[in-house]
């Protein structure tokens, strides 16, 4: 793939399928155009992390370059667009930590890479904008098509914040929905099971397998 800056404002950045090379984009600013980054074709080896995205008018990240969110596929595989990661929950304790909690479904028996953002200045397609990296996860896929993940930022949000994520695997997603952080009084359990044969996403009303679960406090 090749990454071309485009002038034009309808795209930041467009990635077009024109060789086997890799793209690496990251730590750019991409800001007032309409859609942030868009993606041509189905380019492989595309990397694209730690940028900002904000006062874009459409998407922040477009992976079809066709302006809209794209559903996630139930059994992806590599020719698919990447699925774009579930955020389940971001709990914040006053003065002390934030956790983000989510899943991912892709390709089944390999590893995604999970970066989580921060906005106040939210994309209209309700799927991202990216005022600051928060962290990153990486993850194995299992047989299952599935990828939990947990992450445990050590500051506060800046108010008004809003979490999204991004996932890798070969090529990058398109952001996930917005979730707003809700407070914790610190006093919280959380449970937590790896999906089995789920026919759904996971979540505590869908469990399928008898396992012991793991309990403890994530901070």
């Amino acid at each position: 793939p090749t990454l071309v800056p485009d002038l034009g404002g309808t795209y930041g950045i467009r990635i077009l399928t024109t060789s086997d090379s890799g793209v690496i984009a990251s730590y750019n600013t991409v800001a007032n155009c309409a859609t942030g980054l868009a993606v041509v074709g189905r380019p492989s080896s595309v990397f694209v992390f730690q940028n900002v995205f904000v006062n874009n008018t459409a998407m922040a990240i477009d992976a079809e370059a066709d302006s809209v969110v794209n559903a996630p596929v139930s059994t992806p595989s590599s020719n698919d667009i990447v699925n774009y990661p579930v955020i389940t929950k971001v709990c914040t304790i006053p003065g002390g930590k934030t956790l983000v909690a989510g899943y991912f479904v892709g390709v089944r028996d390999s590893w995604v890479d999970l970066d989580v953002y921060a906005t106040s200045t939210p994309s209209p397609s309700g799927h991202g904008g990216a005022d600051m990296h928060l962290k990153r996860a990486h993850r194995a896929v299992s047989s299952n098509d599935f990828a939990a993940f947990e992450v445990v930022l050590t500051t506060e949000l800046a108010s008004a914040s809003l979490v999204s994520a991004t996932a890798i695997q070969d090529r990058v997603s398109e952001f996930s929905a917005n979730v707003e952080p809700v407070v914790s009084d610190g006093i919280s359990l959380w449970l937590t099971v790896e999906r089995d044969t789920l026919s759904g996403p996971p979540s505590l009303q869908s469990w399928e397998k008898g396992s012991i679960l793991s309990l403890g406090d994530p901070f």
